[in-house]
């Protein structure tokens, strides 16, 4: 549980915070990073489609398809 949190943190955070997990850099460094990292996990394809759009400063939205397995993250106030 602890080590998605501190990924949660490195994609919900300022693309200038560098996130440290056991001694290692983790390669999430903004939202989209963070998206991509559960569409490569469940998608087997090399490329698999994201819709993202960052509609504010503070609102950040990403959308894609899935192999008819319902998977959804969210997050409000990072939280």
């Amino acid at each position: 549980l602890m080590m998605k949190r501190v990924y949660d943190i490195a994609g919900s955070t300022d693309k200038k915070c560098q996130v440290v997990l056991n001694g290692k850099l983790l390669p999430v460094r903004s939202f989209k990073d963070y998206v991509g990292m559960y569409v490569s996990l469940s998608d087997s394809s090399s490329e698999a489609s994201v819709i993202h759009e960052q509609c504010s400063d503070r609102w950040e939205v990403a959308v894609s398809v899935t192999d008819g397995t319902f998977q959804q993250v969210s997050f409000v106030n990072s939280i």
